[in-house]
């Protein structure tokens, strides 16, 4: 049984940014949880901690209470 190694893709600054714009135009600058339009922010929907990739299809845009509790953070 062979074992495949996924090798995770890491932007550099430069290509992160325009990545975090292409979400931002892609989600309509709205939380894709609750639909809020403040301050949203891309979020790894698999974590960079584990091993999530910088890509398009891995991230999604949540608003700070919406990307708090995506990492379990208990927001009031």
């Amino acid at each position: 049984m062979q074992i495949l190694k996924h090798k995770r893709i890491k932007l550099k600054p430069a290509a992160y940014k325009r990545l975090q714009l292409a979400v931002l135009e892609r989600d309509n600058f709205t939380c894709q949880n609750c639909g809020c339009y403040t301050e949203n922010a891309p979020h790894h929907i698999i974590f960079r901690s584990h091993l999530g990739d910088d890509s398009l299809e891995n991230l999604v845009l949540l608003c700070p209470v919406c990307h708090a509790k995506a990492h379990g953070i208990n927001v009031k």
